[in-house]
């Protein structure tokens, strides 16, 4: 029996956030102010936020973390395709960069914010991380969204145990530019959310999966149950 694509839920996934009152001691922190490593859903997941008041500056960043178990795929899928399911607030335009957190064992904590490949302080991850995607410029709230992946992230599923992704705001975060006064987010639910909105990742190999007993594919979803709200790209 073969089947197209195997789709797979993070374990474990969450966010972290720091907050600040300056940007570069905020986006630059070595070490997140909170973290969620059991969150069922966050409606500012992904986000770069400040706000100018009487007592002075506030900013805050968050970025959301999955690992995802491809121990058993040894080549190159033919694609590969995040969802994620949104939440509340879609105002951010995002994109998905190499992680080094969490791992299959540990669960994201304040210490993985910056756990991201190539991330340095003071710079722009443009040019010095390892993108996963190109960005992503709207964001369902109320279905999942579709990230397709790119050509590094596809070798990185072949060749990493766990696959690890962060997803990070793009035009504040990622780009290193402070915001104006206002609040940049997005929603999210993630894998304590439990089956209909749990995060997924989509493997395809063409029309089989190759390397993959199908016996061994005991954490592939329910397809069609997980998939009901799910457009193609």
């Amino acid at each position: 029996m073969s089947i197209s694509a195997s789709k797979f839920a993070p374990a474990p996934d969450g966010y972290v956030s720091k907050n600040g009152t300056t940007w570069s001691a905020t986006r630059d922190a070595g070490t997140g102010t909170s973290a969620g490593p059991n969150s069922t859903n966050r409606a500012s997941a992904v986000m770069a936020y400040h706000t100018a008041g009487r007592g002075g500056d506030s900013f805050t960043v968050s970025r959301a973390f999955f690992s995802f178990d491809t121990s058993k795929f040894k080549t190159a899928p033919s694609s590969a395709r995040l969802l994620i399911y949104g939440r509340l607030n879609g105002d951010a335009d995002i994109i998905a960069v190499k992680a080094t957190a969490p791992d299959l064992s540990t669960d994201i904590a304040v210490a993985d914010f910056d756990a991201i490949t190539g991330f340095s302080a003071g710079n722009s991850m443009n040019g010095n991380v390892t993108d996963y995607s190109s960005e992503v410029t709207t964001w369902s709230t109320s279905g999942y969204n579709s990230i397709v992946v790119n050509a590094a992230a596809l070798a990185d599923i072949a060749s990493l145990d766990a696959f690890a992704v962060a997803l990070v705001q793009y035009d504040n975060d990622y780009l290193n530019v402070a915001p104006s006064e206002v609040n940049l987010n997005s929603g999210m639910y993630f894998n304590e959310g439990g089956s209909g909105t749990a995060p997924i990742l989509e493997i395809v190999y063409g029309n089989s999966i190759n390397d993959v007993a199908f016996g061994d594919l005991g954490n592939v979803m329910d397809v069609d149950e997980q998939l009901a709200n799910v457009s193609d790209a």
